[in-house]
């Protein structure tokens, strides 16, 4: 049920808010200012209904970005995200890796890793070819939308730490 309340009251809330801020707010700066307040808030409202703040600032950024599109706020935001925000959630992911578990995985379990990953790689040829062929594009059109998926390195990241550090009933963490 939070959930439920949650994910329209982020979309739909934070995206009538964000454009009455770039109405009312005239400022580069203030606007700045407050998307970083809106994603704040979203980060926090996950949190308190127990999920990752990662989420709750995701949702945010998907309802800041059609309010925000065209505005020079925008483009500052994301020079922050691409040369502050994603190398620091880049630096935390390396700290949470063991090197010896992961040395171990990679010698002892080498079929698994093959596997996860001609998975991952195939499933994403198999969307690709799909959408290919239900929207006729050409061969190197897919090809292009197929590579072009691949890179989605930050995302799988945060799914995976946010499966880490989520635990059963039990108090077991969903992954080890």
């Amino acid at each position: 049920l939070q959930l439920a309340l949650f994910l329209p009251a982020v979309l739909l809330g934070i995206g009538w808010l964000s454009r009455k801020l770039f109405t009312l707010v005239p400022s580069q700066g203030g606007q700045f200012a407050g998307m970083m307040v809106l994603i704040a808030i979203a980060a926090l409202g996950a949190e308190l209904i127990h999920l990752e703040g990662i989420i709750g600032a995701f949702l945010a950024g998907l309802a800041l970005n059609t309010a925000s599109r065209g505005s020079r706020a925008r483009q500052e935001l994301e020079f922050i995200g691409n040369h502050m925000f994603i190398p620091i959630f880049f630096m935390t992911i390396g700290f949470l890796i063991a090197p010896g578990a992961f040395y171990d995985t990679l010698m002892f379990h080498a079929g698994l890793v093959v596997a996860i990953i001609f998975s991952l790689i195939g499933a994403k040829l198999l969307a690709a070819l799909a959408a290919g062929y239900l929207y006729g594009y050409s061969r190197s059109e897919v090809l292009m939308m197929w590579s072009l998926s691949l890179p989605q390195v930050a995302a799988t990241l945060a799914v995976a730490l946010v499966a880490y550090q989520t635990v059963n009933a039990a108090g077991e963490p969903l992954i080890g």
